[in-house]
């Protein structure tokens, strides 16, 4: 793929802001969007929270303007927990989707992240695939599609699971929806890349690429929030992986998601440039 779709996922240029933590960034929603389309990502994404603070300052019409005048096509939002959960975490759950939902049309968003279930409620899979179904169909209308997340510790943690989830779903008929790839919940697992070659294209609705030590150090969740490295400089063999993907017919976005205290310090310019710079180098090995 000679011009492939990548966005600048949110944690690659918000600064020292952390998963699970109710923040937005330090940095402008247009410093960022400037900094992404000048260093030629062709997306960018925002964290629930950011998206609220982000409206705040410049409403859904000054966000859309900000996207337009930077090129930036690709909107995303991440990253929605308890979508099919019960009681109060599933009411602060639906209270965000409602936002994501209605400034949708608005924002031209393209893209809603979701991950499994991540506290152990014993969900079942078919309650999932209900949830999945009808948060898809409603993204739907507004010409967005939903990914989930295939992530360690979450219920959904391997390709396998993934699958007999999307099976559950129905994909012949949901056609917005599916799973997402992250190159670094495949490999520091150990999921072999001929998985993903065998995954009907119809499963994956979207990718992400980042890189790794060959060491993991403390908690998984540590390593994969405070460790990450640029695509191309760490263990992982990330131009196989990007051939195992493209070998299932794939030609949608690819997010760049580096979570590091390094790109945390960083000014959103040159953690736009640099991430950008290395993955493409990967698409060009």
């Amino acid at each position: 793929m000679n011009d492939p779709l990548l966005v600048a996922t949110y944690y690659t240029l918000a600064g020292p802001v952390y998963p699970g933590r109710p923040d937005d960034s330090p940095f402008t929603f247009l410093r960022r969007a400037e900094a992404a389309s000048s260093a030629g990502y062709k997306g960018i994404g925002v964290s629930g929270y950011d998206l609220d603070a982000s409206i705040l300052r410049y409403g859904c019409h000054g966000m859309r303007a900000i996207l337009d005048d930077n090129g930036l096509d690709f909107f995303e939002v991440e990253c929605l927990t308890d979508w099919f959960a019960k009681g109060e975490h599933r009411q602060a759950s639906d209270r965000m989707r409602r936002t994501w939902l209605d400034t949708a049309g608005e924002l031209g968003t393209k893209h809603f992240k979701v991950v499994g279930d991540l506290r152990d409620t014993d969900v079942s899979y078919e309650q999932m695939a209900d949830d999945f179904r009808a948060f898809c169909a409603e993204a739907k209308s507004l010409g967005a599609y939903v990914s989930l997340e295939i992530f360690p510790a979450a219920n959904i943690n391997s390709i396998e699971k993934g699958r007999r989830l999307m099976d559950l779903v129905g994909m012949d008929s949901c056609t917005n929806g599916g799973l997402l790839i992250d190159i670094w919940h495949i490999t520091r697992p150990g999921i072999p890349y001929d998985e993903i070659v065998d995954l009907p294209l119809s499963y994956i609705a979207h990718v992400e690429l980042d890189d790794a030590a060959a060491t993991m150090e403390g908690t998984y969740f540590e390593d994969t929030t405070f460790r990450r490295l640029l695509p191309g400089q760490g263990s992982f063999d990330v131009p196989a992986f990007i051939a195992a993907v493209e070998k299932t017919g794939y030609k949608g976005a690819y997010g760049v998601e580096i979570l590091s205290e390094t790109m945390r310090n960083l000014e959103p310019e040159q953690a736009a440039r640099l991430s950008f710079d290395a993955t493409m180098e990967c698409f060009n090995a």
